[in-house]
């Protein structure tokens, strides 16, 4: 809690697994949905190599439970992952 971290984010082809997505656009935020507000300040998503992007300064600020959401978007078409964790 209140520090910094970063997440390694990998995209597949949607047509073929093992292969890099390419052409996508990925988007990473953190939310806290029973308090209705997500990190402090957004994170920066950089791509790194095919199929391969980096979500850079996120941190969570306070106990409880949060969603992680990558949004892949591939011309406007918009898949999301999402997992959780309970922070202590």
């Amino acid at each position: 809690m209140h520090e910094f971290f970063s997440l390694d984010v990998m995209v597949d082809s949607v047509f073929d697994a093992g292969v890099p997505a390419d052409g996508v656009t990925v988007r990473v935020d953190a939310r806290m949905p029973h308090h209705r507000h997500g990190m402090l300040t957004p994170c920066e998503v950089t791509q790194v190599a095919p199929g391969h992007w980096k979500a850079s300064g996120m941190r969570l600020h306070m106990v409880g439970y949060w969603e992680f959401h990558v949004d892949i978007d591939d011309a406007g078409l918009v898949e999301r992952a999402q997992t959780s964790i309970e922070l202590e």
